[in-house]
């Protein structure tokens, strides 16, 4: 047996297989844990059956960097039917997603969104490989990176709406700096950019989290929006051994109605609004994934 089989439903393919941040970390990462530890028992995974209606084109490049053989819609018998592989088999946080079916060892569905040595190994041995896959050359020879995006309107509103006030900042500290789209790049070409930055700052997002996994030496800032915070960049930025800083701003309010909602503004309110990967404490953490099941219950 040489091949995994694995599925896509069609109402996936527009919420976490569309992004490349979650394709990547909740998906593709866990086909690599599977096929790495497979090998490490004489099991080469060699092919690729997958079971959709359509695939994006970054999903593909993807899926033949790991596999030799790429194949759609063929039966599934005779190879290891993974199912549909999203997330963690388990799921007491809501940060959790989806399981798959439990065929290999319990360890290897740990969601890569904890900090642990499972994940950390996996994840910088994800990280060379992609990069030896892709032949990138880390070069760093350029000051900023400002990642922006085609189609504004459809970022749920992360996005940059005062990007002028940042490119003067920069201008004045004689810092040069280029403003690129990704979408408009191969994942070849995406790998390639974010190894050619000493800065990288991106408007917080799930779509940039995918290049954690392919970035060297690059200083990471995240700038969210109002309200927003994002633990999992910070989770991820451990484990890869990156510096990650993530700038928010308050609400200007401190109170609801709704008392789980009042918990989460008061949590906001007080917290230091300036996480750092290489700094953050376990307790710190904790709290921040305790805020976003809070959110979660509170359908905010």
């Amino acid at each position: 047996m040489n091949t995994f089989t694995i599925e896509l439903p069609a109402h996936m393919m527009n919420t976490h297989f569309k992004c490349l941040g979650h394709f990547v970390t909740d998906h593709l990462l866990m086909l690599f844990k599977f096929k790495m530890h497979l090998q490490t028992q004489q099991i080469y995974i060699t092919k690729l059956n997958i079971i959709c209606q359509s695939l994006k084109s970054f999903m593909l490049d993807l899926y033949k960097a790991i596999f030799d053989q790429v194949q759609i819609n063929q039966d599934p018998h005779g190879t290891l039917n993974l199912q549909v592989v999203l997330g963690s088999i388990k799921e007491d946080q809501l940060i959790y997603l989806a399981k798959s079916d439990q065929i290999l060892p319990e360890f290897l569905y740990e969601n890569a969104r904890k900090i642990s040595e499972h994940n950390a190994y996996y994840a910088k041995l994800f990280k060379e490989f992609m990069l030896n896959k892709f032949n990138i050359t880390p070069k760093f020879d350029k000051d900023v990176l400002i990642i922006n995006r085609n189609n504004p309107q459809n970022t749920s509103g992360r996005c940059w709406v005062n990007l002028e006030a940042l490119t003067t900042l920069l201008t004045d500290q004689q810092l040069s700096f280029d403003i690129l789209a990704m979408e408009e790049y191969t994942i070849k070409q995406q790998m390639q950019i974010v190894n050619s930055y000493k800065y990288i700052i991106t408007a917080g997002n799930s779509s940039f989290l995918g290049h954690y996994f392919w970035i060297q030496d690059a200083t990471i800032i995240e700038c969210c929006i109002k309200g927003l915070r994002c633990i999992n960049t910070i989770i991820f930025a451990q484990n890869l051994d990156l510096q990650l800083y993530i700038l928010t701003t308050k609400l200007k309010y401190k109170s609801a109605d709704n008392h789980i909602l009042n918990q989460i503004l008061e949590y906001q309110y007080e917290n230091d609004f300036l996480l750092d990967s290489k700094n953050i404490d376990e307790q710190t953490i904790h709290n921040e994934i305790t805020f976003y099941n809070k959110i979660g219950r509170a359908h905010v």
